[in-house]
């Protein structure tokens, strides 16, 4: 295996992005779990699978410098009559943990392996945690995003969902919630199955679950057939139901209806429960919001962080869980693809958006980031690291064919004073779309007391104006078809106007 790794800059802190080479695989390649090693190293597991068929899947444990630098990797077959549903890794007292989830190729049964990753990169023998044989065929969603919650005295809980969906073709569907509390040494001490006709739902396919602020019970969410993300079930330790929360929405939300796609987590900073999300209007398509759960009013404090104007925009992929730095900034991160879904065109008009936020859901910058113009890119997880750099795993596709990629951005390029080392890292802090497009052209930008003005190809200015809100729109209806150059500008009193974006626009 190589790793072709680009860096964006001569200093060996600068931000990179990597593929780890995955030749003649034709199936999905997934990438989670980065964990950050005491040396400053990164470990994360990278395997196939062929989901409802089994052939010859793999995975692997890649060890990766702070500079984008493959060091080691491990590689292993995956067993004959299992698929590897998960691969999870996590750390408690510098020791990195290794889960392994399989489901039998009849989905007659599943269970749990565990190993652990030594000082020398190699692994101790898988033992078999956990095993269960079913009563009926049921299979569950790939949850490597899902890394175990760890308690204040290193004990650990795991959880997965089974269900009918896509098996049996049984009505009415059915479905079960495993829990399961490890001890320190990956022991199971306490399981439990939650039936889903429990919570007066027969089929869910997804759980999303994380500890109250003093770890004493459960706050689960459900990615339910029926109306989701109306309520969340607090359960004891023991996994006993004990309570059901239905949200009250603020003022002036109640037209939205969240999505089945989240990043729902706990903040280490303060405790709190915050989700980024998609939501939906019953007239327009997808925008991604992050709400915080009051849990003493029982109220969804919401930020929408995107803006879709026209049903141009179409946001998809969420990262699945949020990036806490150390100075209490949350980062989140979605997709925006404006032409790949709509139009099919050879032409992917797709980048990676970030978006930073305080405690209190404000939104504090955005930016947008391509690693070139032909990748449609699927990004996954979203981790912060030690030094507050942000890395991002998931995978780009280009001619129909995927690549994993892992990208990593340094701490200053997320200065909101320095726009020259954001651009350094290739991150923007406005777009314009659709591109090509009509008779209007969008930009969207975080940006504040900023001037747009747009130049046709005879460097002549046709067009200026103030921006206001997250998107201006502009009336190109009068313009010649051709290509034109947009400019963001902001006054300087000694300098005068200082250009800090800009770009093409096709019409």
């Amino acid at each position: 295996m190589v790793i072709a790794s680009v860096l964006k800059s001569q200093d060996i802190d600068a931000g990179w992005y990597l593929f780890p080479d995955t030749s003649n695989v034709d199936k999905y390649w997934g990438l989670t779990s980065v964990v950050e090693a005491n040396d400053g190293n990164y470990v994360m597991p990278m395997y196939s699978y062929s989901n409802y068929c089994k052939s010859n899947d793999k995975f692997h444990i890649l060890k990766i410098s702070a500079d984008g630098v493959l060091i080691d990797k491990m590689d292993f077959d995956i067993e004959n009559d299992y698929l590897l549903n998960d691969i999870v890794l996590d750390t408690w007292n510098d020791t990195i943990n290794v889960f392994l989830h399989y489901i039998g190729v009849h989905r007659n049964c599943s269970k749990i392996m565990h190993s652990y990753v030594l000082q020398d990169f190699t692994l101790t023998g898988f033992r078999e945690i956990w095993s269960a044989d079913f009563e009926k065929p049921m299979t569950t969603d790939l949850l490597g995003n899902f890394r175990p919650l760890i308690d204040n005295e290193g004990n650990r809980t795991i959880s997965y969902t089974y269900s009918s969906d896509e098996v049996s073709n049984v009505y009415p569907e059915y479905g079960k919630i495993l829990f399961l509390k490890l001890d320190v040494s990956c022991n199971v001490i306490f399981e439990k199955w939650l039936d889903c006709s429990e919570l007066n739902y027969n089929h869910m396919s997804m759980v999303c679950y994380t500890f109250n602020e003093d770890t004493t019970n459960y706050n689960v969410m459900l990615k339910l057939d029926k109306s989701p993300w109306n309520c969340q079930y607090v359960l004891d330790n023991e996994f006993n139901l004990i309570d059901t929360l239905y949200y009250e929405k603020e003022s002036g939300m109640n037209y939205w209806e969240f999505s089945d796609q989240q990043a729902y987590s706990q903040n280490p900073n303060n405790g709190k429960i915050y989700c980024m999300t998609h939501v939906a209007h019953p007239t327009m398509k997808y925008e991604l919001a992050v709400f915080m759960l009051d849990k003493t009013n029982m109220k969804v404090k919401m930020m929408q962080c995107t803006d879709t104007p026209d049903n141009i925009c179409n946001t998809t992929g969420l990262g699945n869980f949020l990036a806490y730095s150390k100075k209490s900034d949350i980062y989140g991160m979605g997709i925006y693809d404006w032409d790949y879904h709509s139009n099919n065109s050879a032409k992917y008009e797709c980048k990676l958006y970030l978006v930073r936020f305080d405690e209190n859901l404000k939104k504090l910058d955005e930016w947008f980031y391509e690693i070139e113009e032909e990748y449609l890119h699927y990004f996954d997880h979203i981790y912060c690291t030690e030094t507050d750099d942000i890395v991002v795993t998931g995978r780009v596709v280009k001619d129909r064919i995927g690549k994993p990629c892992i990208v990593k951005f340094p701490a200053s390029a997320f200065n909101p004073d320095n726009i020259e080392e954001a651009h350094a890292h290739n991150l923007h802090l406005a777009v314009a779309y659709p591109n090509p497009g009509g008779d209007v052209m969008n930009i969207r930008t975080g940006l504040r007391n900023a001037v747009l003005s747009v130049y046709d190809i005879n460097g002549r200015k046709i067009h200026e104006q103030e921006i206001a809100d997250d998107v201006t729109s502009v009336d190109a209806s009068k313009w010649q078809s051709g290509t034109y150059v947009w400019k963001l500008g902001i006054r300087n009193e000694e300098l005068g106007m200082k250009e800090v974006e800009s770009g093409k626009w096709v019409k």
